[in-house]
């Protein structure tokens, strides 16, 4: 493991960067945020996921790119949520009705410590106190990057000592060509159903099945920046499951990626204001692995419940491959 300083955040917080390289896989990881910034292969001359060397950008127009994303991912309809009978206010950061990302205190926002590392690994930790993002209970997050030949696996952990909610994502964006909109990818997804939203990014309530739509990825699709337009939950299951490979992707470059997760759902958001941070418009995909979004106000849909003392535990895999 390699440690360099990375730069000192508005608020006078020192921010390092830590880089792990065995060979076949290099990855850069911040302290801010739990940042995944790089992502090298041997053989392949570009970064496979968006990111920056400022760090005043990863604080303002690049606050979610490749941060771990929590206590609550996604969007909260009415910024509110009810927990063991009270109701809980969230920051209002979308429209001003509605909770995306869990606002400006959330993880993405924080500077991690680091709490062990190896050649190959490294442990960020972090406390959020009681009442910190409108949510109760004193928490504790770990993100684990670990790298294993070509594969790169991140484990997130939390526990609270109050019930609460809990719902963590990487926010990574992918683009395995290097250059460019997302064009010339294929993906698919092994997913029978997906949860239409709202004009404002709401699930509806409804899960739909994918046949005869633009989210019908069960078999690997050509993508199209102009007719697939994502920013929707990719219903993989009904609750947490074992470690199984969920989507595939595939760039003109020869490069795949393959992901696998625990989770019950996969966000897939086109990159349609990536022309607002420095890159083309739908420069890559977000491929969030996560639980369904709103939980808390769709009774159908798996809880985000967390209890007191309970442990919530997140694993997902990325393996890389390079075509001769």
């Amino acid at each position: 493991m390699q440690l360099t300083p990375f730069g000192t955040t508005m608020n006078g917080q020192d921010v390092g960067q830590i880089t792990l390289d065995n060979g076949t896989l290099r990855i850069s990881v911040l302290t801010y945020g739990a940042i995944l910034q790089s992502v090298h292969m041997n053989g392949v001359d570009h970064n496979l996921t968006l990111g920056t060397q400022s760090l005043a950008d990863y604080e303002d127009k690049m606050q979610y790119y490749g941060t771990v994303i929590g206590p609550i991912v996604n969007r909260i309809a009415g910024a509110k949520v009810e927990i063991d009978g009270l109701e809980h206010r969230l920051e209002a950061n979308q429209d001003r009705r509605h909770s995306l990302h869990s606002g400006s205190r959330g993880l993405h926002k924080q500077v991690w410590d680091i709490a062990d590392y190896s050649d190959h690994s490294v442990t960020l930790k972090l406390r959020l106190g009681d009442g910190v993002c409108g949510l109760p209970g004193n928490r504790e997050f770990a993100v684990i990057y670990q790298i294993e030949d070509a594969t790169l696996t991140m484990t997130i952990k939390a526990i609270s000592d109050e019930q609460t909610v809990m719902n963590i994502a990487h926010h990574g964006y992918w683009n395995l060509n290097g250059h460019g909109p997302f064009e010339g990818h294929s993906m698919q997804v092994a997913a029978d159903a997906m949860l239409p939203t709202t004009d404002e990014g709401i699930p509806t309530g409804e899960i739909a099945p994918v046949d005869g739509t633009i989210f019908d990825l069960r078999q690997e699709t050509r993508l199209v920046p102009d007719t697939h337009h994502f920013d929707h939950n990719w219903v993989l299951s009904d609750r947490r499951q074992t470690l199984r490979d969920v989507a595939w992707l595939r760039g003109q470059s020869g490069v795949s990626m393959t992901v696998s997760t625990t989770e019950c759902g996969l966000q897939i958001y086109d990159g349609r204001d990536t022309d607002n941070h420095g890159f083309v418009n739908k420069a890559a995909l977000a491929i969030e692995p996560q639980s369904w979004p709103d939980a808390p106000n769709h009774r159908s849909f798996p809880s985000i419940d967390l209890g007191a003392g309970e442990p919530y535990l997140q694993l997902s895999r990325y393996t890389f491959a390079k075509e001769d």
